[in-house]
């Protein structure tokens, strides 16, 4: 079928700025797991499967209408429902629409070690949209000797020291902060 949905291109920049500070490095990326799990305890039953495309159908419909939020929703529970590989690629897509291209980045990893040959073959751009999603995301490597204090990136929390790992954030501008009482 129709992809439902066309990558985006570089939003009017070609190289996007990085914020390098003296305290962290961005390096290629590295990422973990999806977040979206499906409830394997069961098979599907039909009543599952019957609902899960509904809920698809739905989906595709606020993919459509660049309703991404709903989108991801419905795409979530059609996938807990059923754990169909597919569902993983349409995740991806809502969640480059919402620019969280890390997640984006996960999910369509997944989808690659999760589906049948068969279904990969169905994407043929799959490695180019990869390519894409994966310039979009930078790893943070924080190294700091004060414990306990917050690291904010673009105001918004994404770890506490010490950081044990990376961090995988949107690439770009970015402020960085690590805040600690005293």
């Amino acid at each position: 079928g129709r992809e439902p949905f066309a990558p985006l291109s570089p939003m009017g920049r070609t190289h996007p700025a990085i914020v390098l500070l003296t305290c962290c490095s961005l390096l290629a990326p590295s990422l973990p797991a999806s977040r979206a799990r499906a409830d394997t305890s069961h098979a599907p039953t039909a009543a599952d499967r019957m609902r899960a495309a509904t809920v698809k159908r739905l989906a595709d419909a606020e993919m459509e209408s660049l309703r991404y939020a709903e989108a991801l929703n419905d795409y979530d529970e059609a996938y807990r429902l059923t754990a169909d590989p597919a569902l993983l690629y349409n995740r991806a897509r809502v969640l480059q629409g919402l620019e969280r291209f890390t997640e984006a980045l996960e999910a369509l990893d997944r989808f690659a070690r999760e589906a049948s040959p068969e279904l990969r073959s169905r994407v043929p751009k799959l490695g180019e949209l990869r390519n894409e999603l994966s310039s979009r995301v930078a790893t943070l490597t924080l190294h700091c000797s004060v414990e306990g204090a917050r690291v904010l990136v673009r105001n918004q929390v994404v770890g506490t020291t010490p950081v044990t790992g990376p961090i995988h954030l949107n690439a770009g501008h970015a402020e960085l902060e690590v805040d600690a009482d005293g």
